[in-house]
């Protein structure tokens, strides 16, 4: 209904600035906003996105941006996270945080959980990994250019998270 009412503002009568104006805030706040705030996934918010054209009010297309770049980022926290996790490195990602803010002078390999034979087959599981990366297609993203931005900031993520360590 929401992609049927923006595609409807396609034809709202240009030649009236003060009732295009009222309109496109009418639209705004009940059927883009709530819109937004239905959208379950990426692929969902550039179907919306889909709807408008180039002379779309710019508010409607900044709102539906900044959804984008808030579930782009949502997803790519959790799917790093996730490899992360299934490669044994969240762990001692988390365990080395805690340590650095607890004692910033002690050497890692001295934290509890930290000891260097179990940091050391959690990195080689981590390297081993790497000849079969875990980081998703991302199949389900319509938008190439938002598919690849997705795997590209897991990609990222990860490799910032291991250079941490």
């Amino acid at each position: 209904l929401a992609l049927d009412i923006v595609t409807d503002m396609r034809k709202v009568d240009t030649t009236n600035p003060e009732r295009d104006e009222g309109m496109s805030d009418f639209v705004l706040k009940k059927i883009i906003n709530p819109a937004l705030a239905l959208s379950e996934t990426l692929d969902d918010v550039l179907k919306l996105l889909s709807c408008l054209e180039d002379s779309s009010p710019p508010e409607f297309r900044r709102r539906i941006d900044e959804k984008i770049e808030m579930k782009l980022s949502t997803t790519v926290i959790s799917v790093s996270e996730k490899i992360l996790e299934d490669v044994g490195l969240m762990e001692i990602i988390t365990l080395a945080a805690s340590e650095s803010t607890s004692s910033p002078s002690q050497p890692m390999s001295e934290g509890i959980g930290l000891e260097q034979e179990t940091v050391e087959a959690r990195i080689n599981n981590f390297y081993s990994s790497l000849y079969t990366p875990t980081v998703p297609t991302f199949d389900e993203i319509e938008s190439a250019t938002i598919r690849d931005k997705a795997k590209r900031g897991v990609i990222d993520r990860v490799v910032e998270a291991y250079g941490d360590l």
